[in-house]
């Protein structure tokens, strides 16, 4: 978040067509931090949506939320500031790989939130207990 908003302030003193402004785009960045910031909180303290729903399973799914939620706004600043960057420089043709690249890296975040959950060995009695 501090590289974007010292990207933007650089911007700002050397602007070019189409440049919102510093506060604005700064601005932008922040309230999509704080509606993601909603989300999570959201979750974690709103009413449970799925009464079967064990406790430690809507405890896992609310961590994979905030984790893949962290994981987009790092990416989202590192975009803006490379897609600045790029009209700075004048490297236009530099766009459309920065959003593959994006797009590839949100895709594997994603995948990552399909694994099962950690299995409980007592549930099916396979776990090692020396008191039997």
């Amino acid at each position: 978040y501090l590289q974007y908003a010292a990207v933007i302030f650089y911007a700002a003193r050397h602007p070019f067509p189409g440049f919102g402004g510093a506060f604005a785009n700064i601005g932008g960045v922040s309230l999509m931090y704080i509606l993601l910031g909603a989300v999570v909180v959201k979750l974690h303290y709103g009413k449970k949506k799925d009464p079967l729903q064990t406790n430690a399973d809507r405890i896992r799914m609310i961590r994979g939320v905030a984790n893949f939620y962290a994981w987009v706004c790092i990416l989202m600043s590192v975009l803006l500031s490379f897609s600045i960057a790029q009209k700075l420089l004048k490297l236009e043709t530099w766009g459309p790989f920065a959003g593959t690249v994006f797009f590839l890296i949100i895709t594997l975040l994603l995948l990552r939130g399909f694994s099962a959950p950690p299995r409980r060995p007592e549930a099916d009695g396979l776990g090692f207990n020396p008191v039997r």
